[in-house]
């Protein structure tokens, strides 16, 4: 039996201003999806590990704050493994493992696959997923790993380096942690590659580390006892330690969309929102959630991303730190409301108007409408923000249920 974790839990201020502590990226509508439509990462990334592993139920490892934005995305069938509290990969890893193996009334020789949300990839990726499954349930090595064919000398990922080569995998010799580049291009030349984070382990082998640390394994006791697990990624806590480690290679298409460098690649000439640019533009991105447009002129190699918690303009290739400069934005302290709003079927209500608060709406069930300029169709799991000051209105066509979080920002 395989165990599917995929990891959707974080936060990050990466993309701002898109993203931040209360839209992570992961469920930010940017991607083009069959439908024609636009889909979010987490959307994506599920719905191609159901297309490559149909009978097997993927849980999704996340915290209580962004569970029901994940059921308004994937319906609520979905199975979630819920932190009680943020902590580090490692710690979500082993509660979700547990989860699964409660859920699916595993065994000890059940192969987790853990799959981070956040890479936009083609569909052989996930049968290279499926091959690191197999050989983890093999037990050729205590942990198996995707190495990603590097593209370039890149200083933003780790880099793993190959030991032995056997049919289908190599073992491991050592990780390197984000290189500079000069250190990244002697690791190609010794064939090396990126690490996907993507990893593949049987249960008996998570459990036997949990049980070393003096704890049991069950999901019950994991979750009451949360807080005491150590925050640390996966990473540092299991796999530097581990001496026997394996590696898949994948040659395939494959982007951490963690920065804005890598999302513009993807959404290419298209970019988001109402924009203008004229001839001369080279090689621009825009990314805009607000109402009004951005005209661009002559610009070359940019990112424009705006919202209403800023304005983003930013070189490509820049490799300057984003969320230090954004924390200086943020030195204000904030405090947070949350109300559920339900809209019986074919009623109407108000949102008050506040220059006070930023007022977030997330649709999670029903259908409906919001009035803005005019009356505008609502998506589920999609967070909207409203226009700071101005009154609104929303319209049940059957009946509606949203979050709305309203953050009051004071010196």
């Amino acid at each position: 039996m395989i165990h599917i974790v995929l990891l959707a839990g974080g936060v990050s201020q990466r993309l701002w201003p898109l993203s931040d502590e209360i839209q992570a990226k992961q469920f930010l509508p940017l991607l083009d999806a069959n439908s024609g439509e636009k889909e979010s990462m987490l959307q994506r990334t599920y719905r191609q590990i159901q297309t490559e592993f149909p009978d097997e139920k993927t849980v999704i490892a996340t915290n209580n704050a962004q569970e029901s934005q994940i059921r308004a995305q994937l319906g609520n069938t979905v199975s979630i493994s819920c932190e009680p509290q943020r902590h580090d990969t490692f710690a979500a890893i082993v509660l979700a493992t547990a989860f699964s193996s409660r859920q699916k009334r595993g065994n000890e020789d059940d192969v987790v696959v853990v799959v981070p949300v956040d890479g936009y990839v083609e569909q052989t990726y996930f049968s290279a997923i499926r091959s690191m499954a197999e050989l983890a349930a093999r037990k050729v090595a205590n942990i198996v790993l995707m190495g990603v064919k590097p593209t370039s000398p890149s200083c933003h990922f780790g880099y793993i380096l190959p030991a032995s080569s056997h049919a289908g995998y190599t073992l491991v010799e050592r990780f390197i942690e984000k290189p500079t580049e000069k250190v990244a291009q002697e690791l190609l030349a010794k064939g090396a590659r990126w690490n996907s984070g993507v990893f593949a382990f049987t249960v008996g082998f998570l459990k036997s580390i949990i049980e070393e640390q003096g704890q049991e394994f069950s999901f019950s006791y994991l979750y009451d006892s949360y807080a005491m697990l150590p925050t640390i990624s996966f990473d540092y806590a299991v796999v530097e330690k581990e001496s026997l480690v394996a590696m898949v290679p994948y040659d395939g298409f494959w982007k951490d969309l963690g920065t804005w460098d890598s999302l513009s690649s993807v959404l290419g000439k298209q970019g988001f929102g109402q924009y203008v640019k004229d001839p001369d533009v080279q090689s621009t991105t825009i990314v805009n959630n607000l109402t009004i447009p951005i005209v661009a002129l002559g610009t070359k190699n940019l990112v424009i991303a705006a919202s209403s918690k800023g304005i983003l303009v930013a070189d490509k290739q820049t490799n300057s730190p984003l969320k230090p400069l954004v924390e200086t934005l943020s030195k204000d302290k904030s405090t947070i409301e949350t109300r559920v709003i339900v809209v019986p079927t074919g009623e109407v209500t108000n949102i008050p108007a506040s220059r006070a608060h930023r007022t977030l709406l997330v649709p999670l069930a029903g259908s409906g409408s919001i009035l803005l300029d005019n009356f505008q169709p609502l998506k589920l799991g999609v967070l909207l923000e409203l226009p700071c000051g101005r009154e609104t209105m929303l319209r049940a066509e059957e009946e509606l249920h949203l979050v709305e979080v309203r953050v009051r920002v004071t010196s």
